[in-house]
């Protein structure tokens, strides 16, 4: 059985072609393209004909990879971002993209109709500054003209659906992060939408994860140059926030309940599964959050910048160098500096604008900060994997304070849990056993969602079992003789956060 899989991120997708025996599943990248948002005027937009060009792509790679053996197609992608239908089915313009400023000042506006506390109320999910409801808000406060002629709107997985099958459906786990879905009752909050002049009518049913959708249209088949029964091809309905098919794609212990993951990206997310949502004054004041994932479960969680700085680095780099930076390359100069400690506050809004050289915004920021550091590649590298493992470490340690649970061991999936000695940081800076082997958790829970719609597995614990004995498991063990004196820097990135909260956000 082929099973293909689309996982886009804020940066780049991938295309998996898997092979199922019944038992065992082996996994293959089949294409890799770059998903850039670049700026038309002063909006950061998505090249959004680009994406479905390389969609087309990729399903043309797997027909010749696997003939007309392919059985399903699974989309998932990063949230909050959506696409615009007109009433005739027509995509109104590129939807715009999270980081684009347009959304920074509009929470006094919203906090004015519904305080910050009362929406989490509402939705069980923390409020972020680019989540759909303010990116919705913007469009009917300030876009009217546009706003007029939007007759549904359908979140990036749900937008790629519709152009393969021309059925309009979501799953919740996308919209966990949009600030008008209640994981709780598991319903849209319609009452949000209509107080802040937002018409109900533009959101599409719901399904859940793991329903099939329909068969790819004629038409997209056509486009995609395939053969002429590939039609039969049915595209299925997952988890299609990439979080959560991450979180679905682990292997987790006891149905996930009393394991705890990371998911070092783009984004860095750690977190623990669950029935029910957490919902308490300590949540409201952190900036831990409740997302749906497959079918009846939770995930409660904190996302917190991850590799997309490094990655941004990355980009400015090879072009400096006019070629491309392998991985082994990239990180060929590190070891533990001898100069000064200087490190990144994660969550500062001073490097978060695409618009900026990163590696000039960061060391800017050192400078800004009064942290003297010698102007490498190296030093800047390490400064990120360093604060990345330090924001790691502190948000551990209010999971377990707020969920009341201690953790022997953590699953860390994503692209991070490929570089070892970032893993050893890990394992030593929380004295933590790292679980690995399992990098490609979110086409993992993207096949999950997959097999389940075809009545191949009945339960997602069956569904990790195949995971698990497809995957070779890797343990990080905590090093007590670790050179780096990592208390020492988490008390340093605890005094830059406080004593350099208000110049680091000018």
């Amino acid at each position: 059985m082929k099973l293909l899989s689309f996982d886009i991120g804020a940066g780049s997708g991938r295309v998996v072609l898997s092979d199922f025996d019944g038992s065992f599943v082996n996994s293959k990248e089949i294409y890799r393209f770059d998903n850039k948002p670049f700026y038309l005027g002063d909006t950061l937009y998505w090249n959004f004909l680009d994406i479905m060009e390389n969609v087309g792509t990729g399903l043309r790679k797997a027909a010749s990879d696997a003939g007309t053996n392919i059985h399903s197609v699974g989309v998932d992608t990063w949230g909050v971002d959506f696409g615009m239908l007109d009433s005739y089915g027509e995509l109104i313009s590129n939807p715009v993209s999270y980081r684009d400023k347009r959304t920074s000042k509009i929470g006094k506006h919203i906090y004015e109709i519904f305080p910050k506390d009362e929406l989490f109320k509402l939705n069980s999910t923390q409020v972020s500054n680019f989540c759909t409801l303010f990116q919705l808000y913007y469009l009917y406060k300030f876009r009217e003209e546009t706003a007029k002629v939007i007759k549904t709107i359908l979140l990036m997985p749900s937008l790629i659906n519709y152009f393969l099958t021309g059925e309009k459906f979501v799953d919740p786990s996308i919209l966990s992060a949009s600030q008008f879905y209640d994981v709780r009752s598991k319903s849209y909050r319609k009452e949000i939408l209509r107080k802040l002049g937002i018409p109900d009518q533009i959101l599409p049913p719901i399904a859940e994860a793991g329903t099939l959708i329909r068969k790819v249209r004629k038409e997209f088949a056509t486009y995609a140059n395939l053969p002429a029964d590939s039609s039969k091809i049915s595209v299925v309905l997952t988890c299609s926030h990439d979080s959560s098919s991450m979180v679905t794609g682990i292997p987790l212990d006891d149905a996930g309940f009393n394991s705890c993951y990371i998911n070092s990206g783009t984004w860095s997310v750690i977190g623990i599964e669950n029935k029910n949502p957490i919902v308490n004054d300590s949540v409201i004041k952190s900036d831990f959050t409740n997302w749906r994932t497959f079918r009846e479960n939770n995930m409660f969680l904190k996302a917190f910048n991850g590799f997309y700085f490094l990655q941004e680095c990355k980009k400015i780099w090879e072009l400096e160098d006019g070629k491309e930076i392998s991985h082994d390359e990239f990180y060929k100069d590190i070891k533990i500096p001898k100069q000064k400690t200087a490190l990144i506050d994660l969550n500062s809004t001073y490097l978060e604008n695409d618009e900026y050289n990163m590696p000039e915004r960061i060391i800017n920021y050192f400078k800004l900060t009064n942290q003297k550091i010698e102007r490498l590649r190296s030093n800047i590298i390490i400064s990120l994997l360093q604060s990345m493992v330090i924001e790691s470490k502190l948000s551990f340690d209010e999971l377990e304070k707020i969920t009341g649970k201690n953790f022997d061991k953590i699953y860390m999936a994503g692209g991070g849990s490929k570089n070892e000695f970032f893993c050893q940081w890990i394992a030593d800076c929380l004295g933590r056993e790292i679980h690995t082997g399992y990098h490609e958790a979110t086409i993992n829970g993207n096949i999950i969602s997959q097999l389940f719609a075809l009545g191949e597995i009945k339960s997602l614990n069956e569904g990790r079992k195949i995971i698990r004995d497809s995957n070779k498991e890797k343990i990080y063990f905590p090093d007590k003789l670790s050179p780096i004196e990592w208390e020492r820097l988490i008390n340093y990135y605890l005094n830059l956060k406080t004593e350099t909260l208000f110049k680091s956000q000018n």
